[in-house]
């Protein structure tokens, strides 16, 4: 029995590993964006070597963060998708640079809403968009770095193929049933850029533009506080390979 996609109010944020990527156009890693808003990125700092650090609600397992990265600052606004959600389904742009139009179209399932409300009621363009499914957001992953490029000039390379030598970026997500068994290079378990063809596994990523966060980087980010407790007393303080983070605790 095939299990139907379902539409979540997901909250989608953004990461990427590159300093590259900013998306404001004051933040940590300067430069301009062709936006006529700033969406600002977090640098979340990891030294050489790694971070442990707790998880799970009571705080009784550990975990290894190997690696920095940028995330957004707050989910993915409704005005940051509906930008470039229109941009990237309009099949009068050259989406990958190639010089001709059309031909690299995106299809994005879920046009999202703005916020929590049904209707629209209290809501604004600074709410995050909300009912979007996982496969829409992984292909406006790849549509938010080909938009970048087009506006910045950039090279950023896309996360998500639907061929194991990475040259077709997914640009095209479904509502069709969810792929059981699971099939790589199917939407549901999508090619992820690396150094050896065929790879899968987010940890061998090579690629320098947009994605989704892990588990991992969500749990770290979200507890994450500074390299400073700030005069705070509640934090958790890890100082592993040279460096250190303050981190709040579980629930």
């Amino acid at each position: 029995m095939k299990k139907q996609l379902k539409y979540l109010p997901l909250a989608l944020f953004i990461v990427s590993v590159s300093t590259a990527c900013s998306l404001s156009g004051s933040g940590s890693s300067g430069g301009g964006t062709g936006l006529a808003f700033s969406v600002e990125m977090i640098n979340v700092s990891v030294p050489a070597g790694g971070i442990v650090f707790p998880i799970g609600n009571t705080d009784g397992e550990i975990a290894l963060m190997d690696h920095a990265f940028l995330i957004g600052k707050t989910e993915v606004t409704w005005q940051l998708w509906s930008t470039v959600y229109d941009w990237a389904t309009d099949n009068s742009v050259d989406h990958d640079g190639n010089g001709t139009a059309g031909d690299d179209t995106y299809t994005i399932m879920s046009p999202g809403r703005t916020g929590s409300v049904a209707d629209g009621t209290g809501m604004t363009d600074q709410h995050p968009v909300t009912v979007v499914s996982w496969r829409s957001c992984m292909v406006f992953c790849n549509a938010l770095t080909e938009y970048y490029n087009a506006q910045n000039g950039t090279t950023l390379s896309c996360v998500y193929y639907s061929d194991a030598q990475y040259t077709t970026p997914f640009r095209v997500s479904t509502n069709d049933p969810i792929a059981n068994p699971l099939v790589s290079g199917h939407e549901d378990q999508p090619y992820i850029k690396a150094a050896v063809s065929g790879n899968i596994d987010m940890a061998n990523c090579t690629a320098d533009g947009f994605r989704l966060p892990t588990a991992m980087e969500w749990e770290f980010a979200a507890r994450w506080h500074g390299s400073s407790a700030d005069g705070r007393t509640d934090l958790i303080s890890q100082n592993n390979n040279g460096g250190s983070a303050f981190l709040t605790p579980g629930c």
